[in-house]
């Protein structure tokens, strides 16, 4: 629903790549079999059989490291494919299929370690996750918009938190891009733990498709209030109200059969806001109230007085119009706002 900056985190790729090698220990070498060590490597030490599966998967990870860790979402899944070829990988085969499930095991152990909050030698907590969220300057979780997900990182008064990181691409299912820098999304507790393992069509990183969520009022009977509407009809009628949405992906209009897609209501994004009909009641007494007249003249006025209009914007409808990732419940503010045609 709301996109994060991704020039922040394109900013910092190569200290994750970085922090990621030097938790492995890793080294790169050359395709000269005779510096070809990997047995040595934290990766696989511990698996003597060469021929197992579980190698291989292992080696493949360790080989193409930094395309894992740094691959773009729209790679993903061609990388994983790539995967599942070299191993010769048949899902049918139980033996195949039993030491898969050890290496998604072990992907695993090695996503829980690194994200391991640790110490360092004043004592002082010293986590990869916060610093990545941090990094990330993520204040409301990009799913659903309702929810604070602050980090913080106070050691002088021993205050930590952070919120969850999503794997867009489940780790269970594919577990080779357990630490894909663009698979970790950071979300709330709510949205991490509904979406589980099920996957959507919104990535808050993805640039190269076009996918919107419109918020609207309508009457109870499902009909979309025009702009032209009568205000103080639907101010003393709240309990008429139905708060709806549209949703589109690259042009194409997604529907309730679209369970993949649709992922406002896989996450139950529209049963939450369904619950927000006095925040609605609020914003339209505000448009009542706040005409384009009125709202013009606070525009003028206070510049005098060094406030600027997106501060206007944040006494009149306490939200963040331009940016909706500041704030919970941004999203919904601006959108009912052009419906009404306050806002363009």
């Amino acid at each position: 629903m709301i996109r994060i900056n991704k020039l922040l985190v394109d900013a910092q790729r190569v200290v994750f790549l970085n922090l990621i090698k030097k938790y492995f220990k890793y080294q790169e070498f050359s395709l000269d079999k005779k510096k070809r060590r990997i047995e040595k490597d934290k990766l696989v030490k511990k698996f003597k059989r060469k021929r197992s599966l579980e190698f291989k998967m292992l080696r493949f990870f360790h080989t193409n490291l930094e395309r894992i860790i740094l691959a773009q979402p729209k790679d993903m899944m061609t990388l994983n494919n790539e995967f599942l070829t070299f191993l010769n990988f048949r899902e049918n085969d139980t033996v195949h299929q039993a030491q898969f499930d050890r290496f998604k095991n072990q992907m695993e152990y090695y996503y829980n370690i690194f994200f391991q909050v640790r110490f360092d030698f004043k004592g002082e907590e010293i986590s990869y996750g916060r610093w990545l969220t941090k990094m990330l300057n993520v204040k409301v979780c990009p799913y659903c918009n309702h929810n604070y997900i602050f980090t913080i990182n106070d050691n002088d008064q021993k205050v930590y938190s952070r919120p969850q990181f999503d794997h867009f691409y489940p780790k269970k299912k594919y577990p080779l891009l357990a630490l894909s820098l663009y698979n970790l999304i950071p979300a709330c507790y709510v949205c991490n733990n509904i979406k589980g393992e099920h996957e959507i069509s919104f990535h808050p990183y993805r640039d190269d498709c076009f996918e919107t969520v419109t918020f609207h009022i309508s009457s109870n009977d499902g009909k979309k209030i025009e702009k032209n509407a009568n205000i103080s009809k639907w101010i003393t009628e709240t309990s008429k109200l139905k708060i709806d949405f549209e949703h589109s992906f690259d042009g194409k209009a997604i529907t309730d059969e679209d369970e993949k897609t649709n992922f406002v209501k896989r996450l139950g994004i529209n049963k939450v806001f369904e619950e927000h009909t006095d925040y609605v009641d609020e914003i339209l007494g505000k448009i009542y109230g706040y005409n384009n007249d009125y709202y013009n003249a606070l525009c003028k006025d206070f510049p005098g007085l060094g406030i600027s209009p997106e501060q206007i914007d944040l006494i009149i409808w306490n939200a963040y119009l331009q940016d909706n990732g500041k704030r919970p419940m941004s999203k919904l503010t601006t959108d009912i706002l052009k419906q009404f045609d306050i806002i363009k």
